[in-house]
């Protein structure tokens, strides 16, 4: 239901990303029409792939992050929290330039 409804708020040629796999019975017409990406994002794919360089560079990557966040290097600066119905608002704020730090959706 949650990824069903993410389409019906996403803008016409918008993108979804996510974790996880969605159910056999997803209705895709509204991502279709609307022209919406769809995207996985998964941290584990070199790992339940077995590809080694790929784990490297994420092991990297992650160390990186881990000691700039211990010498208080790196924030993660949170501008706004939105429901998922205002996902609208949400990409309006990115497309006039005013989100000057992450925006979230909240997905109850």
């Amino acid at each position: 239901k949650v990824l069903a409804d993410c389409f019906a708020y996403t803008a016409e040629y918008g993108r979804v990303v996510t974790l996880l796999e969605p159910p056999a019975e997803l209705n895709w017409k509204t991502a279709r029409s609307k022209n919406i990406t769809f995207c996985f994002e998964l941290m584990l794919s070199p790992m339940l792939r077995e590809l080694p360089q790929a784990r490297a560079h994420q092991l990297e990557i992650l160390d990186t992050a881990s000691r700039m966040i211990d010498a208080g290097n790196l924030h993660l600066k949170i501008q706004n929290h939105f429901a998922l119905q205002g996902a609208g608002k949400a990409h309006a704020m990115i497309e006039a330039g005013h989100a000057y730090g992450k925006l979230i959706l909240q997905i109850d």
